[in-house]
């Protein structure tokens, strides 16, 4: 009876081994190809390399394969093994458009800019391919804060599609962080003719108008953006730069307190607040009879700051400090402490809108004090400010 069952699981074994053998017969390489296709519009991207796998070690000269597993490690994050399949594909088939394209991605994604670009002299018979990858070689140059690089990109891409708008908007936003604020205004404008209800460009375009003094169409693109997305504390911090520009402080506070309402970690929120809500409100009457009303804000004593890596920061060549131009500061010494005083206005046409003392306090703390002048012109502005922090204390 034993014997028997043995001689029952041998013949099961051979059938099965027998079978798997059939198996592999019926699977060909066509059959393969399409799970793996099957698998990698599924998202199953590791079983849709094994898939591809199996074709490749019947025809390790498939082209297609190798540009179809390259796409799949691509999505999986691993983008050097991406790039090996890649250029196996290219190697077989130098004509693979996509494989160009693919690779041109791949490198993109681990900051390879440079690199792209050579991809991209090679697509550009193929104009929407081309300016597409222009576009993400743009994006690239500016996540590494290389804003010249990313204008010189989105340039391109425009060259070979104009209508590329995404390209168009990118171009824009690289003209605002270069400080090219009339032809980004430009670019804007353009964009949102053929794009009325993106959020991005009037959100984008609210803090141009306002550095260049047209602060009533600011205040509109600021609305325009709210429409679209009321719940975006960015927006909101904008409308209130724009508000406080325009004299309407209390409409301002609102608008930073909303911002923080969405989101109670914004920092320019906070800061901004912290200009216009002050801690007392004074008059001083000069010799001339003139008349110095402003807002003092004394900043609580701050510990988080680290003043050294403040210093460096104002010994840069940086112009602006958060949404304010800075248009002087110098180091000078009160009371024993050292002190940087910053002069900051809104826009270019504006005066002197606001000065700000850091006092670097004897046990490392460090305090803010802030002016701000519901008027811009007033001459003897800097001799009042001077006469109040010469008060403080640490």
């Amino acid at each position: 009876m034993q014997k028997s069952v043995l001689t029952s699981f041998t013949i099961i074994g051979i059938i099965a081994i027998s079978c798997c053998l059939q198996q592999e017969e019926i699977h060909s390489k066509e059959y393969w190809d399409e799970l793996g296709y099957n698998l990698s519009h599924t998202g199953k991207y590791k079983e849709a390399i094994e898939a591809y796998d199996k074709v490749l070690e019947v025809d390790p000269n498939n082209a297609k394969e190798w540009y179809n597993k390259g796409y799949c490690l691509s999505k999986l994050g691993r983008y050097d093994e991406a790039l090996k399949a890649y250029d196996k594909a290219l190697e077989l088939d130098p004509t693979n458009i996509k494989a160009w394209y693919n690779k041109g991605v791949t490198l993109l994604e681990i900051g390879k800019c440079e690199e792209a670009i050579e991809i991209s002299d090679k697509l550009e018979e193929t104009y929407s391919v081309g300016s597409e990858l222009w576009n993400d070689i743009g994006a690239c140059f500016g996540e590494q804060n290389k804003d010249e690089e990313a204008l010189k990109a989105f340039n391109r891409a425009l060259e070979l599609n104009p209508e590329n708008f995404k390209a168009l908007r990118s171009k824009a936003l690289s003209l605002q962080k270069l400080g090219r604020y009339e032809e980004a205004l430009r670019a804007y404008e353009i964009f949102l003719k053929e794009n009325p209800r993106d959020f991005v460009a009037w959100n984008n375009k609210c803090p141009i108008l306002l550095m260049l003094g047209e602060n009533e169409e600011a205040l509109n693109a600021c609305n325009k953006a709210l429409e679209i997305n009321s719940t975006n504390p960015d927006a909101w911090n904008n409308k209130g730069l724009v508000l406080f520009a325009l004299g309407g402080y209390d409409e301002a506070l609102e608008a930073y307190n909303k911002a923080l309402e969405i989101n109670p970690a914004h920092e320019d929120a906070w800061n901004n607040r912290n200009y216009i809500q002050p801690n007392f409100v004074i008059t001083f009457t000069r010799e001339l009879n003139e008349t110095i009303e402003a807002m003092i804000t004394i900043g609580k004593t701050r510990s988080d700051i680290d003043f050294d890596e403040f210093v460096r920061y104002m010994d840069s060549d940086k112009s602006r400090v958060d949404n304010l131009m800075i248009i002087g500061r110098d180091k000078v010494e009160i009371n024993g402490d050292n002190v940087w005083l910053i002069k900051m206005k809104i826009s270019e046409k504006e005066e002197l809108r606001l000065i700000e003392a850091i006092f670097e306090c004897k046990n490392k703390d460090v305090l803010t004090v802030t002016m701000g002048s519901p008027s811009s012109k007033y001459s003897r502005y800097n001799e009042t400010f001077y006469h109040i922090i010469r008060s403080v204390r640490c």
